[in-house]
């Protein structure tokens, strides 16, 4: 993968200002897909900074029982008496805390689990400690993390900037969130990753990267006439499963519309 490919699918999320305007600002999501990759054995959480704030607008909420006052209008300040009105409600909790990123003091750091529960650790929004001298640097901080999180899906995606950025501060966004992949990919020499796709949220996806799968060898699709053949044979009339005897390739096993089970309510050709 080249600088210069990278490159240029930063200049095709910015669009080079041919965006429409739109109500609202939009984000740029790198995405990668990976391949042959065990997610059930093999999960893992990459927490890391962008050297640029990728979402100027994300919404910030500060815990403490002090008086601050911050200029910002996506900044709330939140205090203890403000948390026990959740009365540990999981619903109302975790649609507080949804797209949000959270800081406290030391004043109410060490009293937010008994108050609001366990379901802010189980989200992963546990505040990150600051003092009243760095407010502001730690909310500049919080629009600067990004994290990377394998669970239940082979598809990984963080948000790296926004359309008001210029190509180098998003090029080097990009680079930096590749950079905190590389260890977990680099043990398998690259094997499971399957593209990288860098899009806007209403623009067209680009491609930086794109594995092309290998091609069959000569004798390796002789058999799908064999297997219609068979298919055919048997009829829709009758119930049975179709079993190959010839080995099958894993990427035509998976499709659905060759190996299927035909029951009496089917109609007759």
């Amino acid at each position: 993968m080249s600088n210069s490919k990278l490159y240029a699918g930063v200049l095709h999320a910015l669009g080079m200002g041919q965006h429409k305007i739109r109500n609202f600002e939009e984000t740029i999501d790198l995405r990668v897909n990976l391949r042959n990759y065990d997610y059930a054995r093999r999960r893992f959480i990459v927490r890391f900074k962008l050297p640029h704030v990728y979402n100027p607008n994300l919404r910030v909420l500060v815990f403490t029982d002090q008086k601050v006052k911050v200029n910002d209008p996506n900044v709330e300040i939140v205090d203890r008496d403000y948390l026990v009105t959740f009365r540990r409600s999981r619903k109302r909790i975790k649609k507080f805390l949804n797209k949000a990123a959270t800081i406290a003091d030391d004043t109410i750091i060490r009293a937010l689990p008994r108050l609001v529960g366990p379901q802010i650790v189980k989200m992963g929004k546990f505040p990150s400690l600051f003092t009243m001298a760095e407010i502001h640097d730690a909310i500049k901080s919080c629009r600067r993390k990004c994290e990377w999180r394998v669970k239940k899906c082979l598809t990984l995606t963080a948000t790296v900037g926004h359309l008001g950025m210029s190509s180098i501060q998003l090029f080097e966004n990009v680079q930096a969130a590749l950079e905190s992949l590389a260890p977990k990919l680099e043990l398998q020499n690259w094997k499971n990753l399957q593209s990288l796709v860098l899009k806007s949220s209403m623009g067209k996806p680009f491609f930086i990267f794109k594995k092309i799968p290998p091609k069959l060898l000569p004798g390796e699709h002789d058999w799908m006439p064999e297997v219609h053949a068979r298919l055919s044979a048997v009829g829709s009339h009758r119930r049975a499963r179709f079993v190959p005897a010839i080995p099958v390739p894993r990427q035509v096993m998976r499709r659905p519309m060759v190996f299927h089970r035909m029951g009496k309510g089917h109609a007759k050709n």
